[in-house]
């Protein structure tokens, strides 16, 4: 189980880095022929984490109902992720 955890803490690692780069601007623009960006795609990856090891097992989620929601799927940004936003979403 520690193993595992320590994946998703790696995996998770990198992604920030590999993005550590880039603009504001750049992570929340939609690319004309898809429906998300970077940003939404990250707040994803938590959501989906956070639905499968939380929710479904009848626990709390540790993120609010309004960040799971925002980030769930079927859902897709509805505008930009401001800086402070985006500090939350990296922690």
């Amino acid at each position: 189980m520690i193993e595992n955890i320590d994946n998703v803490r790696k995996i998770r690692v990198f992604l920030l880095n590999l993005l550590s780069e880039l603009t504001l601007d750049q992570l929340n623009k939609i690319p004309v022929e898809l429906n998300n960006n970077i940003i939404w795609n990250l707040g994803h990856l938590i959501s989906t984490q956070q639905r499968i090891c939380y929710q479904r097992s009848g626990l709390k989620m540790v993120v609010d109902e309004k960040f799971f929601k925002e980030y769930a799927t079927g859902s897709k940004p509805e505008r930009d992720i401001s800086f402070e936003e985006w500090a939350n979403l990296k922690k």
